[in-house]
């Protein structure tokens, strides 16, 4: 390390060293693969946004904040993933149907997260082939 470096240091009490820090909402989509083993499910996820901080301070601060976000989008669409299932499964039994024959099997709710990472985020999109 430089003298400056080693200065600065000394002077400044708990100094933080710079890095980069990638604050992301993400979203994820769950959904129905297929009948295979009884029945398998995937994942995509999306980043949304992203914030790049230069401290891993910064960045748990800042996913602090936005935690309550993602935890309040995740139980809205929970609520309304539930009330669209119950809807389609009263109009089914209604007509003496079964949903599944007329709806097919309902991918997952989405969800919601804040990641911190090194690198900014990627879209990863889950398979959709049994495997």
């Amino acid at each position: 390390m430089s003298r400056i470096h080693d200065v600065f240091f000394q002077l400044v009490e708990n100094p933080e060293a710079c890095g980069t820090y990638w604050v992301s909402l993400i979203k994820t989509e769950t959904f129905y693969g297929g009948p295979e083993e009884g029945g398998w499910w995937g994942e995509d996820h999306i980043p949304i946004a992203t914030k790049e901080v230069a401290t891993k301070r910064e960045a748990k601060l800042l996913r602090q904040r936005i935690a309550k976000l993602a935890a309040d989008l995740s139980r809205e669409e929970q609520q309304d993933h539930s009330a669209r299932c119950q809807r389609q499964l009263e109009w089914a039994e209604a007509r003496g149907m079964d949903a599944d024959d007329v709806f097919g099997e309902v991918d997952g709710p989405t969800l919601w997260s804040v990641r911190i990472s090194r690198r900014p985020p990627r879209e990863i999109r889950g398979s959709r082939s049994y495997e």
